[in-house]
């Protein structure tokens, strides 16, 4: 009779109870990885249990029925048989190579034919006797067969360790480590109790795996947002890092609540909130129904779907849900909502395939719509261009592809070119060039636009240095700053030491600011202006015209030229009322005593008119387009000396 030391099973069955009852009481099971996880630690529990219980029958077989004794050793060897290939799928799941076609094949393989193939096994052991047998006098002993179970689980070993390597960067320093250690024990354990079939101390080694795992999750409070009681931000990039890590194809539908901050001062933030909690509800209720959808809360009215699967046509039948829901209602306690989303279906990898991308989707608009409606397929050009031209404007810093070009700008009275306009074109290799609207607009987004202003900057200094532009008749060069740029508190000190750098007085630069950062700024932007005046630079407001016009907080700073928007001269060619505008914008400017240019001068006409209602200065494609430097320079040259238009160009 074969005595067994069941005290090891017996810690092991301790162990494991413990660690089912943390993980169910402290962890998240609505995440697949951790239900699978559950089924992990009951199986060993199970396994301890019956592994005790078999071993005593096997130690007891005077009294033991035999049904009783193989019953228990079926069970314990299917329990013992199963826990193998569920960690490996555990630990497919927590690496995310589950999710990726690349690795589909391999991972049916490897987690079915072994298990298989010790289940037949052990199915057909009352027949021939493969894995174990008891003898007449009811002595237990392995069969040939036995082996199988040994080789299946040295391939799940051998599995579990390929994916620790080759997807480090997808697990955690803590899950790296407990994986490890589980491997070894694992290893270690079962091949010490394959030499020593007395000692069961296999089942401990991998209940204390298990309880190590279950630390390294996380525990539920850090993974949800504590208001709408989804996912939170973290959560949905630890989510989203791991499935792109391992190449995995799946989905993501951004639900952007586009005037969430307008309802919120409307009916004031607590409301708003319980409202969103109401939106969170239903998302979480839909895809409660769809194994692979997680619901998450990006913060800032922003939900997003995260489908696990490579199927477009579940997550297409979600985003026609969800545009149907968001056009009705959100009422509770009286009051009735209607929030304005934005959906937003991208597949990963074949529309984006980076973290910041897919990230930015959920945080900026960068489709400007207020309107319910769902954007996927051709519809995400606008959002895979905005991330074309990003891409652009930081190779166009790192490799000098942004270049400055110079426009004129002709003076009425002397009928010279009396300065220009510094204009930045971007020119990139891979999409060619870029409108100024295109690449300004993402650098103000990302904050580029500080080092492009700074370029832009150092880069006039030079040129007027460098081409003695102030001893041809050039009063100054115009330099935009960006609304970004006015805000800036070292925006002083950088301007000065460029011009200190070159040797240049401040008056060879006019310093021009828009409409919008007037209207939008204007009591951190008189403080910056004053500061402007006291280094001796002159400032001029540019765009005057576009829309966002505030008479009294544009006059109440001290700019000395207004420049008029093409787009109030253009309207004056098209109608009487357009025409009539444009001489009231000049007269009031005059009155207020500004000097004027007027932009988009393109006729002859155009410039006569202009002349005659009393404009300063005309710029506009009629005297030239922006152009090089040294172009410029020549122009000028003519021009001044010639002082004919047609002539000159």
């Amino acid at each position: 009779m074969t005595v067994y030391n069941l005290d090891f099973d017996f810690a092991a069955c301790m162990v494991a109870l413990f660690t089912l009852i943390l993980v169910i009481i402290k962890k998240d099971l609505k995440r697949l990885e951790n239900r699978l996880y559950v089924l992990i630690v009951a199986d060993n529990l199970f396994a301890c249990i019956f592994d005790v219980y078999s071993a005593y029958a096997i130690m007891n077989t005077t009294w033991v029925p035999r049904a009783l004794n193989m019953g228990l050793s079926y069970a314990y060897l299917i329990f013992h048989a199963c826990f193998a290939p569920l960690f490996f799928g555990y630990v497919m799941l927590v690496s995310g190579i589950v999710f990726s076609k690349k690795y589909q094949n391999i991972n049916i393989f490897i987690s079915g034919i072994p298990w298989f193939i010790s289940l037949i096994a052990i199915a057909l052991n009352p027949i021939f006797h493969w894995v174990f047998y008891l003898d007449k006098k009811g002595a237990y002993f392995h069969g040939n067969g036995i082996y199988t179970m040994y080789i299946s689980a040295a391939i799940y070993l051998i599995g579990i360790f390929y994916i620790i390597i080759r997807f480090k960067k997808n697990f955690s320093i803590a899950q790296r480590f407990c994986l490890a250690i589980f491997w070894i024990l694992a290893l270690s354990t079962l091949v010490y109790q394959f030499f020593n079939p007395g000692v069961l101390m296999e089942m401990l080694g991998q209940a204390m795996v298990c309880l190590g795992v279950a630390v390294t999750i996380t525990d539920e409070e850090a993974l949800y947002d504590p208001s709408t009681h989804v996912y939170n931000r973290i959560t949905f990039q630890n989510d989203m890092n791991r499935l792109l890590k391992s190449a995995a194809d799946c989905s993501v539908c951004f639900v952007r609540i586009t005037n969430g901050a307008k309802v919120a001062s409307s009916l004031g933030l607590e409301r708003t909130n319980t409202d969103l909690t109401k939106v969170a509800d239903f998302l979480r209720r839909i895809a409660k129904h769809r194994a692979r959808q997680n619901v998450y809360d990006l913060g800032n009215y922003n939900f997003a779907i995260l489908h696990r699967s490579s199927d477009k046509k579940e997550i297409k039948e979600l985003s026609l849900i969800l545009e149907e829901r968001f056009k009705k209602e959100w009422s509770s306690d009286n009051f009735r909502v209607i929030f304005d989303a934005q959906i937003i279906v991208i597949h990963v990898p074949t529309d984006f395939n980076d973290m910041d991308s897919i990230m930015a989707i959920g945080d900026r608009n960068y489709i400007h719509s207020q309107e319910t409606k769902v954007f996927s397929g051709e519809g995400l050009n606008q959002i895979k261009r905005y991330h074309s031209v990003e891409r652009a404007v930081s190779r166009g810093l790192e490799n000098h592809n942004f270049k400055v070009y110079y426009q004129p700008i002709w003076d009425a009275t002397s009928n010279k070119i009396h300065s220009c306009e510094a204009l930045l074109r971007l020119f990139d290799d891979e999409i060619g060039f870029v409108s100024p609207d295109e690449f300004i607009l993402v650098a103000e987004e990302n904050g580029s636009i500080v080092e492009i202003g700074e370029y832009v900057f150092d880069e006039v200094c030079r040129f007027i240095v460098e081409s003695n532009l102030l001893k041809k008749e050039i009063e100054f060069v115009e330099v935009n700053l960006s609304t970004v740029q006015c805000l800036q508190s070292n925006l002083i000190e950088q301007l000065s030491n460029t011009l200190e750098k070159y040797n240049l007085s401040p008056s060879a630069i006019n310093i021009e600011i828009t409409e919008t950062a007037a209207v939008e700024n204007e009591d951190v932007l008189k403080d910056t202006m004053d500061k402007l005046h006291e280094m001796g630079f002159s400032v001029s407001m540019d765009d005057f015209g576009t829309g966002y016009s505030n008479l009294m907080s544009i006059f109440n700073l001290d700019f000395e030229i207004i420049k008029i928007d093409k787009s109030i001269l253009w309207n004056a060619d098209d109608n009487i009322a357009g025409d009539i505008i444009l001489e009231n914008t000049v007269n009031t400017i005059k009155q207020m005593d500004r000097r004027i240019v007027c932009e988009g001068v393109e006729s002859l006409e155009q410039k006569e008119k202009l002349t005659r209602m009393g404009v300063d200065y005309c710029q506009g494609y009629l005297f030239s387009r922006p152009v090089k430097g040294e172009e410029f320079v020549a122009y000028v040259d003519k021009f001044n000396f010639k002082k004919d238009l047609a002539e000159a160009k």
